[in-house]
Parts: C-alpha cells; sequence; structure tokens
C-alpha cells in the first residue's frame, strides 16, 4: 500500500518493497539539483520548522565514568548528542543542553562504597572519610570524595563497584 503510493510520486522513478520493515527508493537525477538549488537559495533557515513550538527539551549526553578509561565511545556520544540537540532547536524547540565532562555524585558513591568495602571502617576510624556524614557532605559540596583515598591495587572489581546483586 505505502510502495504504491511512493510510486506515485513524481519524483520517484521507483520504489520496491526490500525485506519486511524495508523499502527502497531510485529518485529521479533532477531532485538532487532542485534540493540544493534550495538549499544554497534558503541558507541557514533551510529546515527551520515550528514542530516543536518553542517547547523546552533538556538534551543531556556525554558522561564519562570517571572509574573508567575514556574511549571512543564517549567522543561519539558528544558528537550524537550535540547533533540531537541542534536538529531540535531547528525543529523548533527551546533546547538547554547539559554535557557532562564528570560526575561527581553516583560514580563516585560506587566508588566509595567499593573501597569502603575494601578498607571497612575500624582500626582506620581516624581516617578523614570514615564517618559516612563527612562523605555525604563531601559529595554534596562537590568535592570528590576519591581525593581523600589511595587507589587499591588491583582496581576495584566491576561487582566491587556495582554493588551485590
Amino acid at each position: 500500500m505505502l510502495v504504491a503510493k511512493l510510486k506515485a510520486a513524481p519524483d520517484v522513478v521507483e520504489a520496491s518493497v526490500a525485506g519486511p520493515g524495508f523499502i527502497n527508493l531510485r529518485l529521479a537525477d533532477g531532485i538532487w539539483r532542485d534540493v540544493l538549488a534550495t538549499v544554497l537559495t534558503t541558507g541557514t533557515p533551510y529546515g527551520d520548522a515550528t514542530i516543536g513550538k518553542g517547547e523546552p527539551i533538556n538534551v543531556e549526553y556525554v558522561s564519562a565514568n570517571p572509574t573508567g578509561p575514556m574511549h571512543v565511545g564517549h567522543a561519539r556520544g558528544a558528537v550524537v548528542g550535540d547533533a540531537l540537540a541542534r536538529l531540535l532547536a531547528k525543529a523548533g524547540f527551546a533546547v538547554t543542553k547539559e554535557y557532562y565532562i564528570n560526575d561527581a555524585g553516583g560514580q563516585v558513591d560506587n566508588v566509595a562504597r567499593a573501597l569502603r568495602m575494601r578498607y571497612p571502617p575500624g582500626p582506620r576510624a581516624h581516617h578523614p572519610m570514615s564517618n559516612s556524614r563527612q562523605l555525604s557532605s563531601a559529595r554534596k559540596s562537590n568535592t570528590a570524595a576519591i581525593i581523600w583515598f589511595r587507589w587499591p591495587r588491583p582496581w576495584p572489581s566491576a561487582t566491587a563497584l556495582n554493588g551485590p546483586k
């Protein structure tokens, strides 16, 4: 049904089903030149839309894990997040972008929990972060609680970081 409607479009040379959920289209050669000319004539406003109607939307992206290695996926997340935010703005949404370089909340809490499991309070009660109130206070004041600990060797396992299941 959809393929038949597409075949009837003036700029569609061919339309065919290419398996479940896929349609192949071949467009007339002139359509590319016409669209390119329109884009160049219109300039930056080309593609502007009002579908978003100024609705506020927040796009949060790239929360690199401070307890793990950086990898190419972090760069991909930055590119995809920024592109998505720009497309939403082009569609008329009032976009707020939040690019997280680090997370001094949940991830640091996980590291602190893992370190407390490895080095439980007790004989080390004099340690500046042995009191959970101090740890919570440091986290709430955006102080990276991790600076108070010496990293154990070997690094905490994923199970230690995520806690028991």
